[in-house]
């Protein structure tokens, strides 16, 4: 079974991610620009409001991407890639498989302008409570008391005040239960610092490498500077490719995430239908007859690395057209799994953004 993961790719020729990026744009005045590209530097799509998305080799959004997430080599810092005074950061990650997680929100504390407030709060927490506790918490914590400040609040799993503009962390904070995962050590405070200051460093010690040996894993960053919210994400399932957009930090967090899931799972749903479309070997037969047979197959599935997509699909037995006759014929839209609103495969163990025609042999009416 092939597992290369590296046969998923993004074609920005595909009609489809251009109807896709303006539809984002026209759910909401308050995004500017959307844009879809690759990180190893094959290009971009772009799109702006009131303008066709055009595409193009290579841009700074691209730049960007490639410097936080350090996927490819690059030459070095590069002066105005990101705005120099950077008011907020924010780490997460975002999976298509569900695993409690932590968000790491870092803003500039208002009432000490050499200060920065990081608080980590887990993912179930919605993002715009999240950003309001950020922000009403870094109004006091510059020269108060972290731990009286941060205990106050349950939502916070772990904190620490960093000085600007060496990046130390002068106050620390963790629950009694240590509930949080992620390690706030001088090294993850440096590059917050840096990064603060408008600086990204090259690959090797990018922002996104430092950050993962303190959270496990980063897949989204939000970067808000001068009114602006600056976001960049992976394509989950698909290597080196990324998905960012402008918009107003006025916009609702909550709606924000949403369009950045959705804009996600659209870039996943085009790359699987390139894959089924161009012949990918998938197991149809045999078909679970009785539930030995399909929890069998659910439990290979839930063994499986979760970015491995090819595996996922192989084993899942994945056809981008139905099987059967008549009032016997099987689509992804009549299987109890299917959420029709999101075009979505709702098996715990393979969650996938699915069209309504495909088909996949855990198929139940």
């Amino acid at each position: 079974m092939a597992t290369d993961q590296s046969t998923a790719r993004i074609d920005l020729g595909d009609p489809q991610h251009g109807e896709n990026l303006q539809r984002i744009l026209q759910g909401s005045p308050l995004i500017g620009s959307v844009w879809l590209g690759s990180v190893a530097g094959t290009g971009m799509l772009v799109a702006e409001a009131g303008a066709a998305p055009t595409q193009v080799a290579d841009g700074a959004p691209a730049r960007l991407a490639r410097r936080l997430f350090g996927l490819v080599p690059d030459p070095g810092w590069e002066s105005e890639l990101i705005p120099a005074q950077v008011q907020a950061i924010t780490l997460s990650r975002q999976t298509i498989l569900f695993k409690e997680a932590e968000n790491l929100l870092v803003r500039r504390c208002t009432d000490q302008a050499d200060r920065a407030l990081l608080i980590s709060v887990s993912n179930t927490l919605s993002p715009a409570a999240a950003q309001a506790l950020s922000l009403r918490l870094s109004a006091g914590a510059g020269t108060g008391n972290l731990q009286d400040l941060l205990a106050g609040s349950g939502d916070v799993l772990a904190g620490a005040v960093l000085q600007l503009p060496a990046g130390e962390l002068v106050a620390t904070y963790r629950r009694a239960d240590d509930a949080s995962k992620i390690r706030l050590n001088a090294a993850l405070g440096r590059a917050l610092a840096e990064a603060l200051s408008g600086i990204l460093q090259p690959a090797d010690k990018s922002l996104i490498a430092v950050a993962a040996h303190s959270m496990e894993r980063v897949t989204r960053v939000d970067i808000e500077s001068d009114g602006q919210l600056h976001t960049v994400a992976q394509v989950p399932m698909v290597p080196e490719a990324v998905f960012g957009l402008q918009a107003s930090v006025g916009i609702d967090m909550d709606i924000l995430r949403r369009v950045q899931r959705d804009a996600l799972n659209d870039a996943l749903r085009c790359a699987i239908g390139a894959l089924l479309e161009a012949g990918l070997s998938t197991q149809i037969v045999p078909f679970p007859s009785t539930d030995t047979e399909f929890l069998a197959i659910v439990d290979e599935l839930r063994h499986l690395p979760e970015d491995d997509l090819i595996a996922r699909l192989d084993i899942g037995g994945f056809a981008n057209h139905g099987f059967g006759e008549g009032e016997d014929f099987q689509q992804c839209k009549e299987c109890i799994y299917y959420l029709p609103h999101r075009k979505w495969c709702d098996i715990p163990e393979l969650p996938l953004p699915v069209e309504a025609h495909w088909w996949c042999r855990l198929w139940k009416l």
